[in-house]
């Protein structure tokens, strides 16, 4: 049977449902007395693309003149979260904080929110966040 013939006779949902995957952040739940476990989701390649392109500064002749690849790796713990929700107005004002960005900052340290950004990019097939660099470059 040819590839053809078994992608026409797939179950289109199946093969096109998102990956999900949850992760702990051991240090939130020693602080919380509780398992702190982000509920996380793939993201389409055409908005990983979009993510790194907002984040990217080009020199006139369209070179790639600077990459924001921390503001990427924000974009994409935002974009590949379910659960909780970093944009919800309340728990934003429960923490003082005006923007998602400054949430997640207040919530994590720097080792996880790269850790949180890798496993969402491994959601996505990529191996690590320099996949998704390399994605916009080319």
């Amino acid at each position: 049977m040819s590839l053809l013939d078994k992608l026409l006779k797939a179950d289109c949902n199946k093969l096109t449902e998102k990956e999900t995957a949850e992760l702990e952040i051991p240090r939130l739940s020693k602080l919380m007395g509780e398992p702190f476990v982000l509920k996380l989701k793939d993201v389409s390649s055409e908005r990983l693309s979009e993510i790194a392109e907002d984040n990217t500064e080009y020199s006139k002749n369209g070179r790639v003149k600077s990459q924001d690849s921390y503001r990427i790796g924000l974009d994409t713990v935002l974009e590949g979260t379910v659960d909780p929700d970093f944009r919800d107005k309340d728990l934003m004002k429960k923490f003082g904080v005006i923007t998602p960005y400054d949430l997640l900052n207040k919530l994590f340290n720097a080792g996880e929110l790269a850790l949180i950004a890798n496993k969402v990019t491994e959601l996505c097939g990529m191996s690590s966040q320099n996949d998704v660099d390399e994605l916009v470059k080319n």
